[in-house]
């Protein structure tokens, strides 16, 4: 069986569901992507998202994926319920099902309605409390952005995709002189392809968030190469300078890693109540 004539299966709910363990089932495809396809559906009973990986997908990078949310159970990083894999004529497919998030993605919700000063601080802290998750387990993201953060109907922020996480200790699964991410939200270190990176890629990215969701637009419209160009480590846009943590935010774009503020510094300034 060609690759094409498994997508083809993939695309269509009623072939698709044929090939499906007990544990899943399907309801209407909710996003289409270069890696897969996601379904709206039930995993062991509960309200999933399942992703079906296309074949030619890099393997070490979806089994990463779905290591890494194996486990974690955290609020502020969406939960795995469920993986496995489907055969198609020795070809495999790789499935990870995770909880369905009730909300509505972040950039989606920053073009219509900026954050406010409150708002900002929570969304800063949420995110926060997920990359210092991730960091228990000594991974990093490498690839936050709006589009990969829900707001859960509750108001909290759930991160979503860890396709590019690395784990610091595990060997790289990036080419030398590559850098994986997204143009407009990678930090210095990342654009310079440095493969042991810590959470303070992340942080940078974390601030570059905070700015787009205060002003309702990337401020770069994001092109990387003026990102740096800013220089919002000494000075951030009028509106910003009022917030209540500009200093801090201003110190999450220093170009040297080490001295943009530890994990314990920013949940400490920000101070919003945990779960």
């Amino acid at each position: 069986m060609t690759d094409d004539e498994i997508k083809a299966i993939l695309r269509d709910k009623s072939l698709l569901e044929k090939f499906l363990p007990n544990e899943l089932s399907l309801n209407h495809v909710v996003a289409e992507g270069g890696q897969g396809i996601v379904y709206r559906g039930v995993a062991n009973g509960q309200e999933a998202a399942l992703k079906f990986y296309f074949p030619g997908q890099v393997e070490k990078r979806v089994d990463r994926e779905v290591e890494a949310l194996r486990n974690i159970d955290h609020p502020n990083i969406v939960k795995l319920l469920w993986d496995g894999e489907l055969n198609f004529n020795k070809q495999q497919v790789k499935i990870a099902a995770c909880e369905f998030i009730n909300g509505e993605e972040l950039s989606n919700i920053i073009y219509n309605n900026p954050f406010t000063d409150d708002k900002l601080t929570l969304l800063a802290f949420d995110i926060t409390l997920a990359i210092q998750q991730l960091w228990n387990f000594k991974i990093v993201h490498r690839d936050l952005k709006p589009a990969n953060i829900f707001i859960r109907n509750n108001g909290r922020a759930c991160v979503i995709d860890l396709g590019y996480a690395r784990y610091v200790d595990k060997s790289a699964q990036t080419a030398l002189g590559q850098s994986f991410g997204t143009p407009g939200y990678l930090s210095p270190e990342q654009q310079r392809c440095v493969r042991q990176l810590t959470y303070k890629s992340d942080l940078y990215t974390l601030g570059i968030i905070i700015v787009e969701a205060f002003l309702g637009f990337h401020p770069t419209k994001r092109d990387q190469s003026k990102l740096f160009a800013l220089e919002l480590f000494k000075k951030l846009p009028s509106s910003l300078e009022k917030w209540t943590h500009s200093n801090l935010l201003k110190s999450l774009f220093y170009p040297i890693h080490i001295r943009r503020p530890t994990l314990d510094e920013i949940l400490n300034e920000l101070a919003y109540i945990d779960y």
